[in-house]
């Protein structure tokens, strides 16, 4: 989940699992979707109170051998010009 603060264009959110992982999307408050890099960008103007749910699968392949994985991302906005780490579920654990 996402609440914004103030109002921003260009908000984009781009998330990086490990290699070889893809995504299914589930939900994707109103932004453009980018399946090959796993990014989502919002073009309209977004308000301040404005809550924002993004919700993807990860496909984890076959291949993937047992252990914690770490996700990354980033959340930038064109204006106001910003970039913050994305935060939540930072970490995956395959068994």
């Amino acid at each position: 989940h996402l609440r914004i603060n103030k109002t921003v264009n260009g908000l984009g959110l781009d998330e990086d699992p490990p290699a070889g992982w893809t995504a299914r999307e589930s939900q994707n408050a109103g932004a453009l979707f980018k399946k090959a890099e796993l990014q989502w960008l919002w073009v309209q103007r977004l308000q301040a109170g404005q809550t924002l749910t993004v919700v993807y699968e990860l496909v984890v392949p076959a291949s993937t051998p047992a252990g914690l994985f770490k996700l990354s991302g980033q959340l930038t906005s064109f204006s106001p010009r910003f970039s913050v780490p994305v935060v939540g579920d930072a970490e995956i654990r395959v068994f």
